[in-house]
């Protein structure tokens, strides 16, 4: 899933990324599980569905606040969601929280 999204290939990530249930990876994992969780978000938004990779951004930040506030890609994906003439109250709040300017 990471490969695919790194190579820009958004449809091949997230058909990948139904495959594997976040829930389930152990606790113990959850630098991995937020990571994960970033990479289908920017899929998401790769794919036009600015909404849903906002959605599955803040899920990334309950899981581990500090991992999405000091990761760059996260980061910089919220940042260029906050262009969006759309933006929910809840990611301008995040935004807030990270240090990302709106």
């Amino acid at each position: 899933m990471q490969v695919a999204t790194e190579l820009g290939d958004g449809r091949e990530a997230l058909r990948r990324a139904e495959r594997v249930d976040v829930a389930k990876l152990p606790t113990s994992l959850v630098e991995r599980r937020s990571t994960l969780l970033i990479d289908i978000a920017r899929s998401q938004a790769g794919q036009g569905d600015y909404g849903a990779a906002g959605d599955t951004l803040m899920e990334a930040e309950r899981l581990a606040t500090l991992e999405v506030r000091y990761n760059a890609v996260a980061r910089d994906l919220l940042s260029r969601l906050l262009t969006r003439s759309r933006v929910s109250t809840g990611l301008r709040e995040m935004a807030t929280r990270v240090g990302v300017a709106a």
